[in-house]
C-alpha cells in the first residue's frame, strides 16, 4: 500500500464541478480507486468556500470559541469523577465538515494542549504530523461498496 501510495497521484480528468443554477453539481467518474479519495478533499473544499461565502466569520468564530470553552471545561471536569470501566477518550474525525482548516486547527490543537489525558488523535493526518498527535481513522466505507 505504501508502494502505491508512493506512485499515486489524483487525476483532474476523473472529476468535474459545474454550478447547476443555484447549486453545485460534482461528479467524480472513473476507476474508485482513483475517485474514492476525492470524497474527502471536495468535502472540506466545498465547505470551507460555503462557510466563506456566507460571511458573518467573526461572530461565527466567537460562537465557536465560546462553545470550546465549554466543552473542552466538560471535558476537563472528567477530572473530579471517579475513575470509569472504560475511560473517556475522543478523537477528531472533523476534516470533511469542517468550518475551515485553521479553525479545525485551533480545535484540534486546544483540545491536545487543554485535555490532552482525553483527546487521543485526530484523522487529519496534517495536523497530527504538525502537532504531534496520533493520525487515526475508520475503516473507509469504500472497501464494503466495492466487495
Amino acid at each position: 500500500f505504501i508502494d502505491f501510495l508512493r506512485i499515486f497521484q489524483f487525476q483532474r480528468n476523473f472529476i468535474e464541478a459545474r454550478a447547476e443554477g443555484p447549486g453545485l453539481s460534482i461528479v467524480a467518474r472513473g476507476p474508485q480507486v482513483h475517485v474514492m479519495g476525492f470524497e474527502i478533499f471536495v468535502l472540506a473544499i466545498v465547505n470551507e468556500l460555503y462557510f466563506r461565502r456566507l460571511g458573518h466569520a467573526d461572530a461565527a468564530l466567537e460562537e465557536g470559541r465560546r462553545r470550546l470553552v465549554a466543552k473542552i471545561a466538560r471535558v476537563q471536569a472528567l477530572a473530579d469523577e471517579a475513575p470509569r470501566a472504560h475511560p473517556f477518550e475522543m478523537f477528531d474525525f472533523g476534516l470533511r465538515r469542517r468550518y475551515s482548516g485553521a479553525w479545525q486547527r485551533e480545535v484540534v490543537q486546544r483540545f491536545a494542549t487543554q485535555a490532552p489525558q482525553w483527546f487521543k488523535g485526530t484523522s487529519n493526518v496534517l495536523l497530527a504530523r504538525d502537532l504531534g498527535l496520533v493520525p487515526i481513522g475508520t475503516m473507509a466505507h469504500e472497501y464494503l461498496q466495492s466487495y
